[in-house]
């Protein structure tokens, strides 16, 4: 099959940190040694080259600007070919708020906030009712798009009927199994900082992820626990930095810049737990990449981070400093899981995904297409 896979991004998409985006990279590479041609677009910044003849279209994450999505999507109509959508969707109300009073915003900007929200939310609805067939990577986050589509209809027929579960994957062939064989140290500016034991959180150090509220509860652990450092890696929001800066002050804490997915599995590798507090997570590829790399996971029970942990995560409270203490404080203590970590290397390698996609789409191409002669 000849595939095309288009994602709107202001990411280099080539070496993108975003999750999404690597998750589409770690795909298309599996579907490629499965023998498809996949040729993959950064629609904000170029159209396809619809004259190769793609059999399937698949875009990618219905967040951000819709118009590139849209033309494409037009294009796919027209030239009677299979449209596939992984949403990666999550309601953002409760981040809303949080953004809001976090970084204490004006009424102007509190009204632009209420603006773009809005427009995201039209955006979202105008694709998911055009979509010939949903993605989703979680059947808690297909609940979540129909319950938003709030009357729209997929002009191809009912949406509750026209969607497969496609999960998140780790790749274990090519990043997971080398990283646990690497033992060099890391690079010097964080080798010499990073603590003999410390908890890691992978992310942006953005509203979303709450940060903030992580640090309030290492400041309970580090009561009895003052040696575990907490280290945060990602690129910093410097607006949300500066709103706790004061409690980064005189801490156990290491700003770890962001890096490849190398540089993060060899800090993975040697974390005692990692802990993910985010508003909402589809479920995460760094919690998914560290239960692959035999380390217990925290997260809070948002999104769909559920359906792939199961009772093997500590879960908490994004609210409640407290939860997510004592969570944290249990994910040091015990040993990791290893059924977890079997489970999620079988059943979330993109190898495995890939041959679910390939199904997906074989199956698409076998539907006759509205208006197709």
């Amino acid at each position: 099959m000849k595939i095309l896979y288009g994602c709107s991004t202001y990411e280099n998409i080539r070496d993108s940190k975003m999750g999404s985006e690597r998750a589409l990279w770690g795909l298309a590479r599996a579907l490629t040694e499965r023998g498809h041609e996949v040729t993959i677009t950064n629609l904000l910044h170029g159209a396809p080259n619809w004259d190769r003849g793609y059999d399937i279209i698949h875009l990618w994450n219905c967040s951000g600007q819709k118009g590139p999505y849209l033309l494409a999507m037009q294009m796919a109509r027209m030239l009677y070919k299979p449209l596939f959508l992984t949403p990666v969707f999550w309601p953002v109300d409760e981040l809303r708020t949080e953004l809001m009073l976090s970084l204490e915003l004006s009424q102007k900007e509190l009204e632009l906030q209420e603006s773009s929200f809005s427009i995201y939310l039209a955006g979202l609805k105008m694709m998911f009712a055009d979509a010939g067939w949903l993605l989703p990577n979680a059947e808690i986050e297909m609940d979540m798009v129909i319950e938003h589509l709030d009357g729209f209809q997929c002009q191809d027929g009912p949406i509750e009927q026209r969607y497969t579960v496609i999960p998140n994957g780790v790749d274990v062939e090519h990043e997971i199994l080398p990283s646990l064989a690497d033992d060099r140290p890391f690079i010097d500016a964080v080798e010499r900082k990073l603590k003999k034991r410390f908890v890691l959180c992978v992310g942006r150090v953005e509203v979303r992820k709450n940060q903030r509220r992580l640090v309030e509860a290492m400041q309970e652990i580090w009561k009895d626990d003052p040696d575990l450092q907490l280290v945060l890696m990602g690129a910093v929001e410097t607006k949300y930095v500066s709103s706790f800066s004061y409690m980064l002050e005189g801490a156990n804490v290491l700003l770890a810049p962001e890096g490849p997915p190398g540089a993060v599995l060899k800090l993975m590798k040697r974390c005692q737990a990692h802990i993910l507090v985010s508003w909402m997570e589809t479920p995460g590829l760094a919690s998914l990449e560290a239960a692959a790399m035999g380390k217990n996971v925290v997260v809070c029970d948002k999104g769909s981070v559920r359906e792939y942990f199961g009772d093997k995560a500590y879960y908490c409270d994004p609210l409640d400093p407290l939860s997510m203490a004592k969570a944290i404080r249990l994910a040091v203590i015990n040993p990791a899981a290893p059924q977890l970590t079997e489970r999620i290397r079988r059943d979330y390698s993109y190898t495995h995904i890939a041959e679910m996609a390939e199904k997906a789409y074989q199956e698409a191409l076998m539907i006759p297409i509205r208006g197709e002669r």
